[in-house]
């Protein structure tokens, strides 16, 4: 925003705030202060004049991005009514496109390892991430992977027209999952496969079998390669985030 309290030196035109359906704000500096003068503005745009003998800031609102021919004609007149001067100050006014409206998502907790990724998803000159107040990234896309808490800003510019969003996200380490030592036994023997972790509640076993544990049965011939896909109870995290399930994966050859 322009400082319109500054004396005017002379006659001039000033304007701020030059967005797309932002008004923008005009400032009459006049020619000779203590005479009357009369104003008139003309945006540029097709629109009607402004005729006015004030000095107080003008708003008017621009619908479509582009360069503008402004102009300002100040009659300057006597004491006596006449006109003493006749003053034509012309200038170019550049109004920006305001990006789309940023939709980031609601908060949300994940529990995983590969992270989340966020997009702006609309087009822009400029892409700025604020992650936890510091500036993180400058690209439309930026990707969290680290276990922690984040409050998430997202914003697109055109100049100084922006929009901008905010997200919190909790990233949750999964728990440990181990399967032990990669196992050996004798053919048409059988072993019990099982997960030494407590932490899991419920398990399944790459042919599609839902148990804590898993007898290998004698029929299956040697060698094969076995997964096992747990989940964990439900995890509370903050209490705007509700219920997340956290998953992990361990493979053992046997």
């Amino acid at each position: 925003m322009a400082n319109f309290n500054d004396q005017s030196s002379g006659p001039g035109l000033t304007y701020a705030d030059t967005c797309v359906n932002a008004p923008t704000v005009f400032q009459i500096g006049p020619n000779c202060p203590k005479l009357k003068e009369a104003y008139t503005l003309d945006f540029g745009d097709g629109s009607r004049p402004y005729s006015t003998t004030a000095t107080t800031p003008v708003t008017h609102p621009y619908t479509k991005p582009g360069q503008y021919f402004v102009s300002l004609r100040i009659i300057t007149k006597t004491s006596a009514g006449g006109i003493c001067k006749d003053t034509l100050i012309k200038d170019t006014l550049t109004i920006l496109e305001t990006p789309p409206d940023i939709h980031l998502g609601a908060d949300t907790a994940i529990c995983n390892k590969k992270g989340i990724t966020l997009d702006i998803k609309v087009q822009a000159k400029l892409y700025v991430w604020l992650v936890n107040g510091a500036v993180a990234g400058r690209q439309r896309t930026i990707k969290l992977d680290r276990p922690g808490y984040y409050i998430v800003v997202g914003l697109a510019a055109n100049g100084e027209c922006f929009k901008s969003d905010t997200i919190e996200v909790q990233i949750k380490p999964p728990p440990s999952l181990d399967l032990g030592p990669d196992t050996v036994f004798c053919y048409r023997s059988s072993v019990n496969l099982t997960v030494p972790q407590q932490t899991w509640t419920q398990f399944q076993w790459s042919n599609g079998e839902i148990r804590e544990q898993f007898p290998f049965p004698k029929e299956e011939p040697i060698p094969l390669r076995l997964s096992r896909r747990l989940t964990a109870p439900p995890a509370k995290t903050r209490i705007r985030f509700g219920l997340v399930s956290c998953l992990n994966y361990d493979w053992l050859p046997i």
